[in-house]
């Protein structure tokens, strides 16, 4: 089977405007804080990949609905990002910038770096990063700059799954995540994460978060999920929990 292709508009030669590679992400997330709020998200991320001798790009769009405590409204959100990643001997690294904007919070600029280290059936990374929020009294315990550190190991015990568990410590506090992937099809993915902790931020005297984001991913075919993840590595930058 071939890769997916789309065409963007640019300046440069038609050759150089070609994505070599498209995924796409369908999730839902159900985010409970503190017993009290009640926020979830529904939302579909579209990427497209370009190869270079060294490193390689893709530019990102996301739009869902967020809801909160079920009150049948159902504002809008979006984003766009831009990852830059390449290989080392050793592992990857990689960089990302991200605009996120929800229609009933703010808007957020983030920006992150990452590195990973393979090891055998395993990879282990570090990310750390820093977010900006346009109005930070529209987001429950962010303020403005909302600086953030994960670590997280992966172990690949099958070529169809793998097992992930991480910690994230920010601004609000300290969070504990799992998650599994499963390999549905030759370019299809279910993945399952949860993050949790007892002492967060505090939301209404009470500290409390639970997380749990369930979603499919759709990429060119790959043979394993760990050829998978080091062609595109986007865990390189990944945050068990966003700035909102």
């Amino acid at each position: 089977m071939k890769p997916l292709v789309i065409t963007a508009l640019c300046l440069l030669p038609v050759s150089d405007c070609i994505a070599q590679e498209v995924d796409v992400e369908t999730f839902y997330w159900a985010r409970t804080t503190a017993g009290v709020s009640d926020n979830d998200i529904l939302a579909a991320n579209v990427g497209a990949t370009w190869r270079g001798d060294t490193w390689s790009t893709r530019l990102g769009g996301a739009y869902g609905v967020r809801n909160e405590d079920w009150t049948g409204e159902y504002p809008s959100l979006a984003g766009v990002d831009l990852f830059r990643f390449r290989d080392l001997p050793d592992g990857r690294t990689g960089w990302s910038v991200a605009l996120d904007w929800a229609e009933d919070r703010t808007t957020v600029l983030e920006a992150a770096w990452g590195r990973a280290w393979d090891r055998p059936q395993a990879v282990g990374r570090v990310t750390v990063g820093a977010s900006v929020l346009a109005d930070n009294d529209d987001v429950p315990g962010r303020d403005t700059l909302s600086p953030a550190a994960v670590g997280e190991w992966t172990w690949y015990p099958r070529d169809w799954a793998a097992i992930g568990a991480g910690m994230q410590v920010d601004d609000r506090g300290v969070l504990g995540a799992l998650r599994t992937d499963l390999k549905l099809a030759e370019n299809a993915s279910f993945r399952l994460e949860w993050s949790y902790t007892e002492n967060y931020y505090d939301f209404d005297g009470a500290y409390f978060n639970n997380d749990i984001r369930g979603g499919l991913f759709f990429t060119v075919p790959f043979d394993s999920l760990r050829e998978r993840d080091a062609r595109l590595p986007l865990r390189l930058t990944h945050r068990f929990a966003r700035a909102q």
